[in-house]
Parts: C-alpha cells; sequence; structure tokens
C-alpha cells in the first residue's frame, strides 16, 4: 500500500521549476514599467496638488489685502541666498535648512494661507541639506517650489516686477509657482529673463518624467515635459546657456509666461 502511495504523488521536476522561475521573471520583467510609470505619475500627481495648495494661499493673501501680492523678496546673507522674513517663504534658503521652522515663519504659513509646511516639499524631491561649506548633512530638503520672480521679487533685475493683482493683464499665461530644480534652488524668487537671452538663470526641474509641475495666476495648474533635460552640473554659478536645441526650445517656452517679453524695457547683457 505505501508503494502505491508513493507512485501516486505528483511533484516538480528540476526543468519544470526553472520553467516557472524563468515565466515568473518574464513576467516581473513586463510589469516593472507599468509599476514605475504608475509610481512615477502618482509623485507627479501629489506635486501638482500641492503647488494648488500653496496657488490657492497665493491668491487668498492677495484678496484679503485689496491686491497686494505676497511679497518674494530675497537677499544674498551669510554666504547663501535667504528670502526676506515677510516673503511668502520665510527666511528660507532650500539648500541650507536642515528645518521646515523657517518656512513656518514665512507670510504664507505664518498668517495661515496654507495651514501645512510639507506642502513646500515635492515627494519626488530627493535632494538632501548641506552645510555653507558644501557638506552634505543627509537630510530631506524643506522645499522645493519657487516664484516667479515677476510677481513681488526684486526691482534690481532684467524683469519686470509687479506688486499688484491689477497689474497683471493675462493671468491664464503668467506662470506664478514651479517646481524647481536641485541644483538651482536656493531663495523662493525663481528668475527667467526675457529673450533674446539664452541663458537659464534659474532652472526648472525635470523630476516628473522629465519635465515638472507649474501654476498660473488665474489659479490652473499645469505639467510640462521638457524636450531636453535639466542640469546646472558642473555647477558655475547662474546664467547657464541653454545647452541645444531642445534646451533652447524649453526656455523661450518658459520666457513666454513672464511678463518680460511684453512689458521688459531691456535684456540683462
Amino acid at each position: 500500500m505505501s508503494g502505491e502511495n508513493t507512485r501516486g504523488q505528483v511533484g516538480f521536476t528540476v526543468l519544470e521549476l526553472l520553467v516557472v522561475v524563468g515565466i515568473i521573471g518574464v513576467l516581473c520583467a513586463l510589469l516593472m514599467p507599468a509599476v514605475q510609470g504608475a509610481r512615477a505619475r502618482g509623485g507627479e500627481a501629489a506635486c501638482l496638488n500641492q503647488l494648488r495648495q500653496l496657488q490657492l494661499g497665493w491668491q487668498m493673501y492677495a484678496e484679503d489685502y485689496q491686491g497686494a501680492l505676497v511679497p518674494n523678496l530675497a537677499l544674498y546673507t551669510n554666504g547663501a541666498w535667504r528670502s526676506t522674513a515677510d516673503s511668502w517663504t520665510g527666511l528660507s534658503s532650500a539648500p541650507h535648512d536642515p528645518t521646515t521652522q523657517n518656512i513656518a515663519g514665512g507670510t504664507l504659513c505664518r498668517l495661515g494661507y496654507v495651514p501645512s509646511v510639507q506642502v513646500f516639499r515635492c515627494p519626488a524631491d530627493r535632494a538632501t541639506v548641506r552645510d555653507l561649506r558644501g557638506q552634505d548633512l543627509g537630510v530631506p530638503r524643506t522645499r522645493s517650489y519657487g516664484m516667479n520672480g515677476n510677481l513681488g521679487g526684486r526691482t534690481n533685475e532684467a524683469q519686470t516686477t509687479v506688486t499688484h493683482q491689477f497689474q497683471i493683464r493675462n493671468p491664464s499665461q503668467l506662470f506664478v509657482l514651479i517646481d524647481e530644480h536641485a541644483d538651482s534652488i536656493d531663495d523662493g524668487h525663481f528668475l527667467v529673463w526675457s529673450m533674446p537671452d539664452d541663458r537659464w538663470v534659474n532652472l526648472p526641474a525635470d523630476r516628473h518624467r522629465q519635465g515638472c509641475n507649474l501654476t498660473f495666476a488665474d489659479g490652473h495648474a499645469e505639467h510640462w515635459r521638457w524636450q531636453a533635460p535639466k542640469s546646472f552640473h558642473p555647477k558655475q554659478s547662474y546664467w547657464k546657456k541653454a545647452s541645444d536645441p531642445g534646451d533652447l526650445r524649453d526656455l523661450r517656452r518658459m520666457q513666454s509666461v513672464i511678463f518680460g517679453n511684453i512689458f521688459a524695457s531691456y535684456v540683462r547683457e
């Protein structure tokens, strides 16, 4: 009887197991791009949602202050570019701030227009904080976004600066907030100089499927895909010349959503 039971048992041969493992491997390889794509789109959607929250805070501030725009000023202070204390981000310098204290003290958070400091950082931002000597501290950065220098920004740049909503003629065509590149971000002030200048001053991010998210003064948000990867490496300061025709087309696209091409009286050389 025991011999009969043994002959009736069914098992797998080594060859059959190898075939099964091979099939599983092929299925995993086929599914992996879809999983990675879904994860990338999820991060992109989360980033877009956070920018919408910041955009809403920007708009509510203007409504409460008779159309005045939230300050977007910055100064070079103690070895780093930082936003001013009354700025939308407070005394923030994204590469150097290990905590969210400065953002919490900024105008949008302090006055309650943005309820959480967490929305200032893109979920896909993997950059870390470094000290003023360049030493990596291994701490995630607290901010990933910059604001158009046209809006409440410095007046000593080659751009038009406005401080009130009534000065915005085409709000659907003027960007407000942008997902900024880790190579570029410091204070909260994002600069794009007008045509025919062919240099990036600050640089948009490309972490979302070689693209970034941005909002506009009428309240809507968009995802833009770039024709060329974005990088300041090796970083030589700012004002990096567009590296190839695709990169130049990307720059021209950014220049099309600033005030400069319509109102600026000169282009800084």
